[in-house]
């Protein structure tokens, strides 16, 4: 099998689909617009729920131009002129690919699939899925991330996890449910840095020399024929290889693509531990039309930092995005209904998380992103109590997380809210 490979270059539960209606067709190209693109969504959707258990929301957007630039690339990928990308941060609620994955599949339905996007190298958890791609176990990998061990600025990539090889192992990524004609591996060039083997559906491609003079960022490409494919790494452990993902997409004029680069656990402030020229040289090559952030529920439950320093942190997030993607389009969705037990053993919800959603409410306005109010689409404080006793229900027992048809409600009613943000952005004749 031939592959192309590109000069090196500086720069995350099995889901169970409802039963869909067979896609259409690939629509051919339109001289599409905006308000055309708008309606395009929304009739895509299903009816609103009437159970009460959930209120449509719209999205706050000060400005009125937070989402142009998405507007704008699914214009173009209506009109085959290009694809249109969405990236997603957050933690546990984003990195479920549960309401992303309704994102992706609704949209490429109707701009066109440009394939799956982004996956990471090895598993961070035991769980660790995406829908449309299949992350294998792999062997030999320790997971390196921002946590009370790993403090300090470090090389953690595109999502904010790493992979390390002290001992020789493999790791390997395949389309599922998906097909593809370009892939990517993703991973750190460092002075002494070991070397690995690439293979694509078994044969042997190249063998990559990690090494460099100094930390930046390594990808190599390869275009392979359109179907289904894996692409997989070995090493033989020292010297030391850090590793940080795959990309499996298709090569097309039009469509859509969906990265989810959501990591369990994670928080607002560690995004400020990952190096940030690796990050946005890495992010630089997803070439992201929207960027959305979804964090608060985890800092729910630290106690050692005030609210002040919470805000501050998600602030200086906030900005570095905007800074170094000014043209993209942002969305912070903010935190969900969670509860925990106070002295007595009482379910509650920290004050906290109704303090963090009103900041990033306010922090999302002065950056000029757009603000889908998680809480208030629930229904309010209490939304935990009420979602579990639904029928099915929409929240699991923790508590925290929400069961999949909460997810998939949320993934809808966001791409509605969307929907009628593009709608209302439309220039009227």
């Amino acid at each position: 099998m031939s592959a192309t490979r590109a000069a090196v270059i500086a720069l995350v539960a099995l889901i169970a689909c409802d039963p869909e209606p067979p896609a259409p067709p690939p629509a051919p190209p339109r001289p599409a617009t905006r308000a055309d693109v708008a309606h395009d969504i929304l009739s895509s959707l299903p009816p609103t729920p009437i159970d009460g258990q959930t209120i449509e929301t719209d999205l706050e957007d000060v400005g009125g131009h937070a989402l142009d630039h998405l507007a704008d690339a699914l214009v173009r990928a209506a009109r085959h002129e290009g694809v249109a990308r969405l990236v997603f941060y957050g933690g546990s609620h984003t990195a479920s690919d549960l309401y992303t994955a309704e994102i992706r599949t609704r949209l490429q339905r109707r701009f066109g699939d440009a394939g799956h996007g982004f996956v990471l190298g090895a598993m961070p958890i035991t769980d660790y899925w995406q829908s449309g791609a299949q992350v294998e176990d792999g062997e030999g990998w320790d997971t390196i991330v921002p946590d009370f061990k790993n403090f300090g600025v470090g090389a953690y990539g595109l999502a904010g996890v790493a992979f390390d090889s002290h001992v020789p192992s493999w790791a390997a990524a395949r389309t599922d449910r998906s097909t593809a004609s370009h892939l990517e591996v993703l991973y750190l060039q460092q002075p002494g840095g070991g070397s690995f083997d690439v293979r694509i559906d078994e044969q042997p491609i190249e063998t990559i020399d990690t090494a460099s003079d100094a930390v930046r960022a390594g990808l190599h490409t390869y275009a392979v024929p359109e179907g289904s494919h894996r692409i997989s790494v070995e090493t033989t452990g020292e010297p030391s290889v850090r590793l940080f993902g795959f990309v499996l997409e298709r090569e097309t004029d039009h469509g859509v693509v969906v990265d989810q680069l959501g990591i369990a656990g994670s928080k607002a402030r560690h995004q400020l531990f990952w190096d940030r020229d690796l990050w946005r040289t890495l992010l630089e090559t997803r070439r992201p039309d929207l960027i959305s952030v979804a964090y608060g529920n985890n800092e729910g439950d630290d106690q050692h930092l005030t609210t002040v320093e919470h805000v501050g942190h998600f602030r200086h997030m906030l900005e570095r995005i905007r800074e170094d993607f000014p043209r993209a389009s942002c969305l912070v969705i903010g935190p969900s209904d969670r509860q925990l037990p106070d002295a007595q053993g009482a379910f509650a919800t920290p004050a906290l998380i109704l303090a963090l959603r009103d900041a990033q409410r306010e922090v999302a306005a002065e950056a000029g992103c757009a603000f889908f109010d998680t809480l208030a689409w629930q229904g309010g404080v209490g939304a935990v109590d009420r979602w579990l006793v639904t029928d099915p229900p929409l929240e699991r027992d923790d508590r925290i997380h929400f069961t999949e048809q909460g997810y998939r409600r949320l993934g809808i009613s966001l791409l509605r809210a969307m929907g009628r943000s593009l709608a209302e952005s439309a220039p009227h004749p």
